[in-house]
């Protein structure tokens, strides 16, 4: 078999692993009939796949070193996070759009959801309101989602809660928090987070997805309606305040 048609293979086996199934699977293919397999299972068709890809490669030693740093990481990765990858990476089976054009906001999420991925270390501004911000700022986010099919719109539904549900933040490069309206509230967070980021087909934005746990730093700010600025107010510094949400990610995304 000549490199030329073996590396696409190579390159649609690992695309299936990492990205769409979290496992290995040599010929990028997918059985839908097949259970998850346990650690020690996937672990024998890696080394498989790795001794298959060196016979095809002799020469080519850090193609397989490359390979096995990946999976690596990719094993790494919490096994809930992957469930919600794999979750909104489903295919839409129902239209989110009603008669009129408008957004049908009762179908289960992973409708709503295109490219998703798992990504560590995001940065991202999470929305809320005076009601519940002090006790983020104190006790961190607990009131996440914990069921799956309500992930497209959260605010209408109140069951299933707590520290290991699903919030939402807006990746510091979104658009809309160029020309933020308060629109998700007056009080937020900057977070860096572990997560999925995914494209919100209903809300036209990217957004990260994440729990608490996830959270590696926040750094809380809210509006200041007597000032019209935005008053940071970390839990390890000094009171400032900025004209625009930018200026705030500038000053402390590091």
């Amino acid at each position: 078999m000549s490199d030329d048609k073996t590396r696409p293979l190579v390159e649609c086996a690992l695309k299936e692993y990492i990205v769409i199934e979290g496992r290995w699977n040599f010929y990028g293919k997918r059985n839908p009939n097949e259970t998850q397999e346990s650690p020690d299972t996937r672990h024998a068709q890696f080394e498989s796949a790795m001794d298959s890809i060196s016979r095809i490669y002799p020469e080519n030693r850090s193609l397989v070193d490359s390979i096995r740093a990946i999976y690596s990481v990719t094993e790494s990765v919490d096994p809930g996070m992957k469930k919600l990858n794999r979750y909104l990476g489903k295919k839409p089976t129902e239209e989110i759009t009603d008669k009129k054009g408008y957004v049908d906001t009762t179908k289960k999420a992973y409708n709503y959801f295109r490219d998703a991925h798992i990504q560590e270390g995001a940065w991202a501004v999470h929305f809320t309101n005076e009601d519940v911000y002090p006790k983020i700022k104190k006790d961190g986010f607990d009131r996440g989602t914990t069921v799956l099919d309500h992930l497209a719109y959260t605010t209408m539904y109140e069951g299933g809660r707590g520290k290991q549900g699903w919030l939402f933040a807006l990746p510091v490069g979104c658009e809309y928090l160029k020309h933020y309206d308060l629109g998700y509230g007056d009080c937020a967070f900057l977070i860096k987070a572990d997560g999925v980021i995914a494209k919100h087909v209903g809300e036209q934005d990217d957004e990260l997805i994440f729990r608490d746990k996830d959270v590696i730093k926040k750094v809380p700010f809210r509006y200041n309606y007597d000032t019209k600025k935005w008053l940071v107010e970390p839990a390890d510094g000094e009171n400032k305040e900025f004209d625009t949400i930018g200026q705030v990610i500038e000053a402390y995304m590091n």
